[in-house]
C-alpha cells in the first residue's frame, strides 16, 4: 500500500524512484522463523531511503516480545492471560448466539409455542454449529484476527447502526423497514468484501 501511495504522488512528475523489495513479512517469519538477518541489514544500508512495513507477524508480536523480554515464569502468566481472554470471549459469544437463535428466532418467530426442552435442544445445537463454523474460519491461513474482527464489526454497524438511529429518532420506523435495513446493510458489507473493495476503501 505504501508503494501505491508513492506511485500516486510521483505520477505526472519527472522524478523516478528505483525500489528493491525484501521478503521480511509475516509469511517469511512463519516459514523460517527469521525477520531481519545481518545480510538483509547490510543490503538495506546501501539504499538512500527505507520504507519499512510490518516486519514479522503483527498478530504474534505480544507472544514474541513476552518470550524475548521476560523470564519464562512471567511469560507463562502473560500467555495464560491471553488464553483467559480468548476463553472468556468464546464462552460469552457462544452463549449470546445460542440464546438469540433459540429464544429470539426459534421461539420468538418460528415456533412461538415451543416447549422449554425444544428451546434447550436448539440452543445446544446452535453452540455446536457456531463453534464448528468458527473452527473452519480459524483454519484459513489467509485470514487474520484483525480482518475477521473488522469485517464482523462492519457487518454489525451496517446492519444495526442505521436501525438503532432510526428507531430512536424517527417514529415512522416499522418492523418491515427494520428487517429490510438489516438485510440491505449486511448485504452491502458482504458484497463490499467479496468485491475486494475493503482492501482499498472502508
Amino acid at each position: 500500500e505504501g508503494l501505491k501511495v508513492l506511485d500516486a504522488v510521483l505520477e505526472g512528475t519527472d522524478v523516478q524512484v528505483a525500489t528493491t523489495q525484501y521478503d521480511l513479512g509475516a509469511e517469511r517469519w512463519h516459514r523460517t522463523g527469521e525477520t531481519l538477518t545481518d545480510e538483509d541489514l547490510e543490503s538495506i544500508k546501501t539504499h538512500e531511503a527505507i520504507l519499512l512495513g510490518a516486519v514479522g507477524d503483527p498478530e504474534t508480536v505480544f507472544i514474541v516480545l513476552s518470550n524475548t523480554l521476560f523470564h519464562p515464569l512471567i511469560t507463562g502468566f502473560l500467555l495464560a492471560a491471553i488464553l483467559a481472554a480468548i476463553m472468556s470471549t468464546i464462552s460469552s459469544q457462544l452463549l449470546v448466539t445460542a440464546s438469540s437463535l433459540a429464544e429470539d428466532i426459534w421461539r420468538g418467530i418460528i415456533h412461538p409455542s415451543a416447549p422449554e426442552s425444544s428451546v434447550v435442544k436448539v440452543g445446544r445445537a446452535s453452540v455446536l454449529i457456531v463453534a464448528a463454523l468458527s473452527a473452519v474460519l480459524a483454519m484459513n491461513p489467509e485470514s487474520s484476527i484483525l480482518s475477521l474482527v473488522s469485517n464482523a464489526w462492519a457487518g454489525f454497524g451496517a446492519a444495526f447502526g442505521p436501525l438503532i438511529i432510526a428507531s430512536l429518532w424517527w417514529r415512522g420506523t416499522t418492523r418491515n423497514g427494520a428487517l429490510a435495513g438489516m438485510l440491505v446493510g449486511a448485504g452491502v458489507v458482504i458484497g463490499w468484501i467479496m468485491l475486494g473493495w475493503s482492501d482499498a476503501m472502508y
